[in-house]
């Protein structure tokens, strides 16, 4: 008998695994891990590090009841960190374009 101690046994080597920031952390490397597997998906290793991230930012802002406030003000920053690389690429496409078009700003 165990005289109402529970046993926790986890695996040595790793962080600890039951609280909830841990239990996000290690499911981002997991997934990091799983993207890792498939070479022809994506590219370069930080693609496969904020292709996740962004989803779960996506998902914890559809879904404000189950996060606190400070972490959803974390998430919404962290989308527009995301965003705002796909952004610049964007701006740099079009402006490339107006010069290869010969188009004027004014």
């Amino acid at each position: 008998r165990h005289h109402g101690t529970v046993p926790h046994r986890s695996c040595p080597g790793t962080s600890q695994q039951n609280g909830r920031a841990e239990r996000k952390h290690r499911h981002i490397l997991d997934t990091i891990r799983a993207l890792l597997i498939l070479p022809p998906v994506l590219s370069v290793f930080g693609e496969k590090l904020l292709s996740p991230l962004f989803s779960l930012s996506i998902v914890f802002l559809l879904l404000p009841s189950i996060i606190s406030l400070p972490m959803n003000v974390y998430m919404v920053l962290l989308l527009i960190i995301v965003l705002s690389r796909y952004l610049v690429v964007l701006a740099l496409f079009f402006f490339n374009l107006m010069s290869v078009q010969s188009w004027n700003l004014v």
